[in-house]
């Protein structure tokens, strides 16, 4: 059985995200952020829905678009290129397949990294959701 087929996944799918979805909607609209964070991807309709926008990849983060100038990248970009003209050309697919064991191993942990983020968020949200109303007096 699939947890969508649950009692408690359809209370989850029908119920809990939509008001999380709403909830999320409505703070966007009451505190609106000053610097976009999101940018659509080029040739892509711009949409003023961005949980739209992040389920279906519609997206650009910002940093993405910072670091095609960033100095670090150019200066790996050099170093690179001045490693490789330093080897002989038979060892050049080994360096390649270095580099590319080393760029899914940062992916990894850059995804581990978000989905610890995101879950924290989940949790500080849920513990900041159980307010009661002499809390918020106080």
């Amino acid at each position: 059985m699939n947890f969508y087929e649950t009692k408690m996944g359809q209370e989850f799918f029908c119920r809990q995200i939509p008001a999380l979805i709403e909830a999320l909607q409505n703070i966007a609209k009451e505190k609106p952020l000053s610097i976009p964070l999101i940018r659509p991807i080029e040739g892509s309709k711009e949409r003023a829905d961005i949980l739209f926008d992040l389920f279906y990849g519609n997206y650009q983060p910002e940093s993405l678009k910072r670091m095609k100038d960033n100095a670090l990248e150019a200066e790996v970009k050099r170093t690179m290129d001045a490693l490789l003209s330093r080897l002989p050309q038979d060892a050049h697919s080994a360096f390649y397949r270095y580099e590319s064991a080393v760029n899914a191993r940062g992916s990894c942990v850059m995804m581990q990294a978000f989905k610890d983020g995101f879950q924290l968020a989940v949790q500080l949200f849920q513990a900041g959701s159980h307010t009661t109303a002499d809390d918020e007096e106080k």
